[in-house]
């Protein structure tokens, strides 16, 4: 996975959760669009986190060939998975469960919440293949305060890995 930071205009407002639609043209002129959630934003510019998948058309592009300075289509932000004032204010608990690639809108919630001091319980279950595979490992780590409780599961049994290991199932 790959971090991409883009400047965007100075009015653009996002909630944490929303994703964009950003496009890449590819050797014959066709843009190819994909949508990504927002991980971090703030003035002039926001960040997403993008997961290169084998002959991906946009991912690949963008981890491995944009270069500072490059440009890319920008539509959005849209979506309704979002942190809203009324879930930090009413809500007792905020209880996340996610896998893989699916961590990203959810740690943004994670952060904002945190930001704004939610007082109530964070809960995140997190599943991935392997331990190399977890994607915002250890900012998610040194995210954690007292009132935050992170669960990570792995399918791999790996030496050293102090975590779940196996399927989430009921019982665990």
């Amino acid at each position: 996975a790959c971090r991409l930071t883009l400047k965007v205009p100075k009015d653009f407002r996002a909630i944490p959760g929303q994703y964009v639609t950003l496009g890449v043209a590819d050797k014959s002129g066709i843009v190819h669009r994909r949508q990504y959630s927002i991980t971090h934003f703030g003035s002039g510019t926001l960040s997403i986190c993008v997961k290169g998948v084998p002959g991906g058309l946009v991912s690949n592009v963008l981890c491995d060939d944009c270069n500072p300075g490059d440009f890319v289509t920008l539509e959005g932000p849209e979506g309704d998975f979002i942190l809203v004032e009324r879930q930090l204010r009413d809500s007792k608990n905020l209880v996340f469960v996610t896998g893989g690639s699916g961590i990203t809108p959810v740690y943004a919630i994670i952060r904002a919440a945190i930001e704004q001091e939610y007082t109530g319980k964070i809960y995140l279950v997190y599943g991935s293949v392997s331990e190399s595979e977890i994607i915002f490992y250890e900012a998610l780590k040194s995210l954690k305060t007292p009132n935050c409780e992170f669960i990570f599961a792995i399918d791999e049994d790996t030496p050293n890995w102090a975590g779940e290991t196996g399927q989430l199932t009921e019982d665990k």
